[in-house]
């Protein structure tokens, strides 16, 4: 899966699948991504793992992003608990890259310098890591 933000801060999602779907079972592909963005649920994350040692910051990627990269066991519920963490932060994701395997997972994520989140890198490990912090708004 790979999410980009292009202008007007819309959202550019590409999705990929192992194995072709059957054209019969498209529209249940559909309902699931409907479903996903509608914004009035409300979600109860499922209880992830992160270690600190599976984050790498690097704010210094270029001038205008950083970069975080997750490398870690598969866990249902990972992507949106990570996601939630950046909205609470409110981290612009630019372009996340998303790489899982049946055991690990190798995401990227590109984000925009702003809000000072820069200046509070023990912050975005704190919550991803769920370390004495609870990812809720």
């Amino acid at each position: 899966m790979e999410i980009t933000t292009l202008f007007d801060d819309i959202k550019y999602f590409k999705i990929e699948f192992i194995q072709k779907i059957d054209e019969s079972e498209i529209f249940l592909v559909e309902d699931k991504i409907a479903a996903a963005f509608d914004m009035s649920k409300e979600t109860k994350f499922k209880d992830v793992v992160i270690r600190r040692d599976e984050i790498s910051i690097d704010f210094e990627h270029s001038l205008t992003h950083a970069e975080i990269l997750i490398h870690t066991k598969n866990q249902n519920g990972l992507l949106a608990y990570v996601m939630h963490c950046f909205d609470v932060l409110d981290i612009n994701i630019v372009t996340a890259k998303i790489h899982s395997s049946k055991y690990k997972v190798r995401d990227s994520f590109l984000m925009d310098k702003q809000s000072e989140i820069c200046n509070n890198t023990q912050l975005i490990y704190d919550m991803l890591t769920n370390k004495d912090f609870i990812c809720v708004e």
